[in-house]
């Protein structure tokens, strides 16, 4: 796995605890995808809404641990062609980092 390269990861907090969070282009950046094609993913259930939230304008800014973006990173590897293929399966694929991100300790709704 790379080093996660940002331009400025922030700080928020979630049930008093601080993180570290790192922005969609750099969730994007880490799996091979344009941060058009993770924001899509987000906006159609195909990947779970980050509990890391931030209301901007009409909608939210959705941020990611490191950790988070190492479940992302997996399950894209095992849900697509490869670096640049589609997802093969989208429930499979929400499933998995549903689960990861669970294993981590966040909340996540599960797919409607």
């Amino acid at each position: 796995m790379r080093a996660i390269r940002t331009r400025k990861p922030k700080v928020m907090k979630l049930d008093g605890t601080e993180y570290t969070v790192f922005r969609v282009g750099d969730l994007a950046e880490q799996v091979g995808r344009s941060a058009v094609t993770v924001s899509y993913w987000r906006r159609n259930g195909v990947l779970p809404p980050s509990p890391f939230q931030v209301l901007r304008g009409a909608g939210f800014d959705h941020f990611f641990t490191a950790d988070m973006i190492r479940v992302v990173e997996k399950a894209v590897e095992a849900n697509s062609g490869g670096r640049g293929g589609g997802i093969t399966d989208s429930a499979a694929f929400y499933d998995e980092v549903r689960a990861g991100w669970e294993a981590l300790g966040f909340e996540v709704e599960p797919r409607e």
